[in-house]
């Protein structure tokens, strides 16, 4: 994941990644990005095509630019510290 201030670095950062990865002899793909603009200039084989991105275990939503974070409900009688960084693991 990569954040940028602009179109033309993040197209930067896209060309410069898929060299360093080819000079690896491995396909970097499956780009995604919330900017439509900038997934036009991205060839149809490298994109993900997806709207809702998994990312480190977090759901992207790449048309509302969120992360969805699902917690599961806390069902623990008592409050300790033992319980909330079990619950948090």
């Amino acid at each position: 994941m990569v954040a940028t201030n602009t179109r033309a670095f993040a197209k930067q950062v896209y060309e410069k990644s898929k060299k360093l990865f080819a000079e690896a002899f491995m396909d970097l793909r499956a780009f995604n990005s919330n900017d439509r603009h900038l997934l036009e200039k991205i060839p149809e084989e490298d994109k993900s095509g997806e709207i809702k991105t998994s990312m480190l275990g977090l759901i992207w939503d790449t048309q509302e630019d969120t992360i969805v974070l699902t917690v599961q409900p806390w069902t623990q009688k008592i409050c300790t510290k033992r319980t909330i960084l079990s619950f948090i693991a």
